[in-house]
């Protein structure tokens, strides 16, 4: 497997010499800039690395990742530095571009790779940088970046922690989010939407200019559009197969939707809010890491980072990942947690969101309500996750009939 990875020896020991180099600077979180050819900046200094053993193994089963090949990996490795040594070990998670043809050109052609190395080395630090300010202790609920490369088409790495050994753990997407990982799911992300939000009218940054990365609405809808066309034809022939009451009805709209599908994408993903901030934009129950008591989680994945509407992240995540009758009983109770700890969270980074914006949570369930196309169409582009799985199909059956009945589509 490091043949085929990569991963060797030297390798590590290059990235835990920068990780430890950048460690030190207490404005940095992760890796620190990048020089010109995609690789840390390295000053001369007495800091010597060296790998003891290291154990390699698949980071994820075979189908749950698709964009990146991930590796998790256990080392353990000596510091030496001004004539002081000592011994340490870590875990991590190293993602790699996809070795299948499709996948790689998919990730390499939509920037899926930079977008997110960006999101960690840039976005991350400047976002927990500024909240520090007024919040010294303030993390973000993303995983720890240790360092990140990028050289276009050729390489890129993101090494991150091992959640799986911090005692997160991924929910059973068959099963679908408990209603406590639901409420520690949107805690997380109103977090993360709060403190861009704060962030943009407290130091009156624009966002598309500032960080050119982001995923432009144009761009993502080519992109999607692209998933829809392959994942629509076997939606379809589930329908028919499955021969669910009105299904030819439901049938003929998604159809419908086709023709129209890259203009209602690039609509809806368009930053046309008063509350407009970063959001994950593949906000589902894979994508977010628990602990066990659900007090705590993390959320990964920011391939598809966007400066949108955060009523998208809530869609998406209702449709794809709650158990159905959590979805139609305890929706606006999700809701109303989460615009709560967003309102808390712009609070304390001193804005007063529905004060100076003149915005109120019923405005954020109109706008929850026009997403939810958008986290259907989304949802189409990823059905493949769902076919095979009785627990799930159901969940798609009963997402699409209740969307069909409220005419969301």
């Amino acid at each position: 497997m490091t043949e085929e990875s990569g991963i060797t020896n030297e390798w590590l020991e290059t990235i835990l010499r920068v990780h430890l180099r950048f460690s030190k600077k207490e404005e940095e979180d992760c890796l620190g800039p990048l020089d010109n050819n995609g690789s840390p900046d390295e000053e001369k200094d007495d800091l010597t690395v060296k790998v003891i053993n290291f154990h390699i193994s698949l980071g994820c089963r075979e189908g749950e990742n698709l964009l990146s090949d991930l590796y998790a990996i256990d080392v353990h490795f000596s510091v030496n530095e001004k004539e002081k040594q000592e011994t340490k070990s870590l875990n991590l998670m190293i993602k790699l571009l996809p070795q299948d043809p499709y996948c790689r050109r998919f990730v390499c052609e939509g920037g899926f790779d930079i977008r997110e190395i960006h999101f960690y080395t840039t976005l991350a630090p400047v976002l927990t940088n500024f909240a520090k300010k007024k919040i010294p202790d303030f993390q973000l609920p993303v995983p720890k970046c240790y360092y990140a490369k990028y050289q276009s088409g050729s390489e890129s790495v993101l090494v991150l922690d091992n959640l799986n050994t911090l005692d997160f753990g991924m929910a059973d997407f068959g099963k679908g989010l408990s209603l406590e990982q639901a409420i520690s799911a949107v805690k997380a992300i109103a977090k993360i939407h709060g403190t861009a939000i704060a962030y943009k009218h407290v130091e009156d940054i624009d966002f598309i200019s500032a960080f050119p990365f982001l995923f432009r609405p144009d761009a993502a809808a080519v992109s999607y559009e692209e998933l829809i066309d392959r994942g629509l034809p076997a939606l379809s022939c589930f329908l028919r197969e499955t021969e669910v009451p009105n299904h030819e009805e439901v049938i003929i709209r998604l159809e419908r939707l086709q023709s129209s599908a890259r203009d209602i994408l690039t609509e809806l993903l368009a930053p046309d809010t008063r509350i407009a901030t970063i959001t994950h934009t593949d906000f589902w129950s894979n994508n977010i890491f628990f602990r066990e008591d659900c007090d705590d989680s993390l959320i990964l994945d920011w391939q598809m980072v966007t400066y949108s509407r955060p009523s998208n992240d809530l869609a998406l995540l209702f449709l794809t990942s709650l158990d159905s009758t959590i979805r139609r009983n305890h929706k606006n109770d999700l809701v109303e947690i989460y615009w709560r700890y967003l309102t808390k969270t712009t609070s304390s980074l001193g804005f007063d969101l529905e004060t100076s914006l003149n915005y109120a949570k019923d405005d954020f369930l109109e706008e929850l309500k026009k997403s939810e196309l958008l986290g259907l169409l989304l949802g189409i582009g990823s059905v493949d996750l769902a076919l095979g799985d009785s627990r799930t199909e159901s969940r798609l059956l009963d997402a699409l009939n209740d969307l069909c009945k409220e005419n969301v589509f």
